[in-house]
């Protein structure tokens, strides 16, 4: 028991460390993985909000062109559903809608 008392005095230093290390590792373990199943679930809710706002673009160019003109308000509509949805990594789709309305002619909304 001596003989380990004197080892242990000996190798203080050496075991502090050791000890300050493991614990580092199991922290830095715990934060990688905390990061990327927050990281993950960002991704998840990024999806989500794409596929909304391409939905929403295509139901509003559908009513654009059921409507048979283009309002200036539809213009900036559009031009705020599909920035963020390009933003996220949007597709082809909405470029060839977006590009569509942008081009259209623009008349004044009718009044009933």
């Amino acid at each position: 028991m001596e003989e380990f008392l004197i080892y242990l005095q000996g190798n203080v230093p050496y075991l502090i460390i050791t000890f300050l290390c493991s614990v580092l590792t199991f922290v830095l373990r715990s934060l990688k993985s905390f990061y990327k199943s927050k990281t993950v679930y960002e991704q998840s809710i990024a999806n989500a909000v794409q596929s909304i706002l391409r939905m929403d673009i295509i139901e509003y160019y559908q009513k654009i062109e059921k409507q048979g003109y283009c309002s200036i308000y539809d213009k900036e509509n559009m031009k705020l559903l599909y920035l963020p949805y390009k933003e996220l990594g949007g597709n082809n789709i909405a470029d060839s809608i977006f590009k569509k309305v942008m081009s259209m002619e623009t008349k004044e909304e009718k009044t009933m």
